[in-house]
């Protein structure tokens, strides 16, 4: 079998390289005492699958699947490199977005919008319990991610006050 790169794929890979390349010596030259290089190291896997197989990063599964694989690659940075707070949180809740938006492209902006409300609502809820359990405050962003489906629902239904 064999394999056609395309243009963008191939300056993906070789931009890929090329960068981690950079930051690679960066980090030895200028912080080699702290290896933040291995942050890094998702991105320039995961732009040039998204250049090299557009439709198949555009599947459910395979974008579950590449979630599950940043969240467990920060997870285990997290616990290795910074146990003391769980900082990969936050990570699995930005990079969840993804694999929502794919998930959710044919259903509607409508449930994207609950689910993402729900989402929303445990994550600032688990940050508050983690930081703070003593001062409640993850009401008020929920009050702005309220607006969300209330504003697709309205547009949606096209209903005048």
């Amino acid at each position: 079998m064999k394999i056609q790169l395309s243009r963008s794929g191939a300056f993906s890979i070789a931009s890929s390289i090329y960068i981690m390349f950079f930051l690679v010596v960066n980090n030895i030259v200028y912080s080699s005492s702290y290896p933040w290089i291995i942050f890094c190291i998702p991105v320039f896997v995961l732009w040039p699958l998204a250049a090299c197989f557009p439709h198949n990063i555009l599947k459910t599964p395979t974008a579950f699947i590449l979630y599950a694989c940043v969240v467990v690659y920060y997870a285990v940075l997290n616990i290795l490199i910074s146990p003391g707070h769980p900082w990969v949180l936050y990570i699995a809740f930005g990079f969840l977005w993804y694999p929502f938006s794919v998930f959710f492209a044919k259903k509607g902006a409508f449930h994207l919008s609950i689910y993402g409300l729900i989402w929303s609502i445990l994550f600032f809820g688990i940050v508050n319990l983690i930081t703070t359990p003593g001062n409640i405050w993850a009401v008020y962003p929920v009050f702005i991610v309220l607006w969300w489906p209330l504003s697709v629902y309205f547009f949606g239904s096209k209903r005048t006050f």
